[in-house]
C-alpha cells in the first residue's frame, strides 16, 4: 500500500535514475512537499526522476510530484497503471506546499495508463491537478510519447487555477 520511493518533507537536490519499480502499492516515484501539522512544511526542491522503468503501480500514479519546485521527470518508461492514476501526475493536492518554480516532464514514454481515478474522475497518461492551491509556475510538458491511454492523453483538473502550461511536441498513439 505504499510508494516505491517518496522524496518527502524537504528532500531536495536528489535523483533516482536507471531503476526499476514494479507492482508498487501507491505512486512508484513521488516528490511530496506536505504542509500538514505533522510535517516540517519544507518544500522539496530540484528532485529528478530520470531513465527509470515503472510497471504496474496498482493504486496510484507512475510518477507524482506534489508541490515544491524545480523537479524534472525525464526519459522514464511508465507502463500500465492497474487500478487508478496517471503515468505522470503534477498536483497541488494532499496538502502540498505550493509550487515555487518550474516543473519539467520530457522525453517520457507512457503506455496504457490512466482511467478511473481515486477522485472519482477519469484521468489520462499525464494528469495536472490544481487541487489545493493555484499552480502558477511554468509546467513544461514536451517530447513525451503517450500510447494506449485509458482516457485522454493529457488531463487537466481544478478546482484551482492553472497558468503557464507549456505543451510541445507530444506524440499520441
Amino acid at each position: 500500500m505504499a510508494d516505491g520511493l517518496n522524496f518527502c518533507d524537504g528532500t531536495s537536490h536528489s535523483t533516482v535514475e536507471n531503476s526499476h519499480f514494479r507492482n508498487t502499492g501507491d505512486d512508484a516515484l513521488a516528490s511530496w512537499s506536505p504542509s500538514g501539522d505533522w510535517s516540517s512544511k519544507q518544500a522539496c526542491l530540484n528532485n529528478t526522476f530520470r531513465n527509470n522503468t515503472i510497471e504496474l503501480p496498482w493504486h496510484a500514479n507512475g510518477i507524482a510530484v506534489y508541490g515544491g519546485g524545480g523537479h524534472q521527470i525525464e526519459g522514464n518508461q511508465i507502463i500500465g497503471t492497474v487500478m487508478s492514476g496517471a503515468g505522470i501526475l503534477i498536483s497541488s493536492g494532499f496538502e502540498a506546499v505550493p509550487f515555487s518554480s518550474s516543473i519539467i516532464a520530457r522525453n517520457n514514454t507512457i503506455i496504457s495508463t490512466g482511467g478511473e481515478c481515486y477522485i472519482g474522475e477519469r484521468v489520462g497518461g499525464i494528469w495536472i491537478y490544481a487541487k489545493d492551491s493555484d499552480i502558477e509556475v511554468p509546467i513544461i510538458i514536451e517530447n513525451n510519447r503517450i500510447r494506449d491511454s485509458a482516457e485522454s492523453g493529457i488531463t487537466l483538473h481544478g478546482p484551482r487555477a492553472l497558468s503557464d502550461l507549456q505543451i510541445r511536441n507530444q506524440h499520441f498513439d
